[in-house]
């Protein structure tokens, strides 16, 4: 799925998590897979809801904290997504580069 993801075919790995995750609900590389390529296709709120179940399977998980907190900054939730990353850098050490920039959020 990772090249589906890189070379933008999101719909095709809407289709792929779909069906995996049919079979297997808490499979957690579809619902990973399936909320980053809702994010890149702009669907924001359907994403956060992937992001969620991904938690829910993987609660220590940094970059899965990191993609439902810029899927709440492009809905403008600000605080919310503040308080993601901050766990995702609690999560990863604060040396990581998680894909924000100290600019985001709102400020």
């Amino acid at each position: 799925m990772h090249d589906l993801l890189t070379s933008g075919r999101y719909n095709e790995i809407l289709d792929y998590s779909s069906t995996i995750l049919a079979k297997d609900p808490l499979n957690l590389k579809a619902l990973k897979y399936r909320a980053y390529a809702l994010y890149f296709l702009g669907r924001y709120d359907e994403a956060i809801s992937y992001y969620d179940k991904a938690i829910e399977v993987e609660p220590e998980s940094p970059s899965t904290y990191a993609g439902k907190s810029r899927a709440l900054e492009k809905l403008g939730r600000f605080e919310e997504a503040r308080y993601c990353y901050k766990l995702a850098k609690g999560l990863a050490g604060e040396t990581s580069n998680l894909g924000h920039d100290k600019n985001e959020f709102g400020s």
